[in-house]
């Protein structure tokens, strides 16, 4: 028995919407990925892992767009060079950094991270100009 054309194609719209309420919701709502594990600017929207492959250039800042967001990035010992004044601004929440450079491209900053907590472990700060480098109500820095 054949199968007439019309219910095919909504058959078809059903599953491909149905993959779509499948998806992860994070990841609908983070910015994309660039080559070398981190997005290259954006609005993060929630609480996300990333992990370097490569070092990374910066052409924006990374935000948060609510409070109590957590970033974590584990850099593998590559470095995240600032093209701009803010690299990293997560407002209330979270910004985790291990094993990783941060390079301010010498530029002359304001504020390189804001942040309420910032968590750095084997995390290095190099070429940051002049400036409040670090802002964050609370700060542990661990092999910094």
């Amino acid at each position: 028995m054949e199968v007439p054309g019309i219910v095919k194609s909504g058959l078809i719209l059903w599953l491909a919407g149905a993959l779509l309420l499948t998806a992860s919701p994070a990841a609908a709502q983070n910015p994309p990925v660039a080559a070398c594990g981190l997005p290259a600017g954006g609005a993060i929207s929630a609480s996300v892992t990333y992990t370097l492959s490569a070092s990374c250039t910066q052409t924006s800042m990374l935000s948060t767009t609510a409070a109590d967001i957590e970033v974590t990035i584990n850099g593998g010992g590559h470095s995240i060079t600032s093209s701009g004044d803010v690299l990293f601004s997560v407002g209330s929440g979270v910004l985790t950094l291990n094993d990783v450079t941060l390079n301010g491209g010498g530029l002359e900053f304001s504020q390189l991270v804001q942040a309420a907590r910032l968590d750095a472990t084997r995390a290095s700060f190099i070429n940051l100009g002049r400036g409040t480098a670090l802002a964050a109500a609370q700060m542990n820095l661990n092999n910094v």
